[in-house]
C-alpha cells in the first residue's frame, strides 16, 4: 500500500495544481478506491462461485495486467518544473507574474 499511495502522490503533484494537492488526493483517491473496493469485491465473490478460487485470481491478474500496459503507454509524463527535477528557465512566466497581467 506505500507504494500506491507514493505513486499517487507524485501523479497528483505533477498533474494538478499543487494548491489543489490536498483537496485532490483526499476526494479523488479515496473515492476511487471505495469504489474499486465495491467492484472488484462484488465481480470477486461472483468468480468465486462460478469459476473457482484459482481461475479467478488467474483473470484478475490478468486484469491488472491489461490496465498496467495501458497506463504505460497513454499516461502523459509529469511536467519536470512542476516535479522539481529541473529549475524553470530565466524567461518563463511564473503563477505569480501570470497573475500580474
Amino acid at each position: 500500500m506505500p507504494l500506491l499511495l507514493t505513486s499517487i502522490m507524485k501523479y497528483i503533484a505533477g498533474a494538478f495544481d499543487i494548491r489543489l494537492y490536498a483537496t485532490v488526493y483526499a476526494l479523488a483517491s479515496n473515492f476511487a478506491k471505495q469504489i474499486s473496493v465495491f467492484i472488484f469485491s462484488s465481480v470477486a465473490g461472483k468468480l468465486y462461485d462460478v469459476i473457482g478460487y484459482q481461475h479467478t485470481y488467474i483473470w484478475m491478474g490478468v486484469l491488472v495486467f491489461v490496465i498496467t500496459l495501458f497506463a504505460a503507454f497513454f499516461l502523459k509524463k509529469e511536467d519536470k518544473v512542476q516535479a522539481g527535477e529541473v529549475e524553470a528557465p530565466k524567461d518563463a512566466p511564473t503563477p505569480a507574474n501570470d497573475s500580474d497581467n
